[in-house]
């Protein structure tokens, strides 16, 4: 069981390395105090690498700002 609750969300996110450029934009289906589920990340983010993230939806009024690291990739795509 998870800590901090999760609720679905239709939003994309940018998604930085915190010591580069390099990003990727994503679907974020999944959002909590406790994480963030996404997919379309890659294998360029692997487990451990601190993240820059930009979260925009239509149904939010302003985009979210966040940092994060990476903590597990799943067979279907999804970290």
């Amino acid at each position: 069981r998870r800590k901090f609750p999760r609720v679905p969300i239709v939003a994309t996110a940018k998604v930085t390395k915190s010591d580069s450029k390099f990003s990727y934009l994503v679907k974020v289906n999944i959002i909590g105090q406790g994480g963030i589920g996404m997919t379309g990340l890659g294998k360029n983010f692997p487990t451990g690498t601190e993240v820059d993230i930009r979260i925009e939806s239509p149904s939010m009024t302003v985009p979210i700002h966040a940092e994060g690291r990476v903590i597990y990739h799943s067979r279907d795509g999804i970290t």
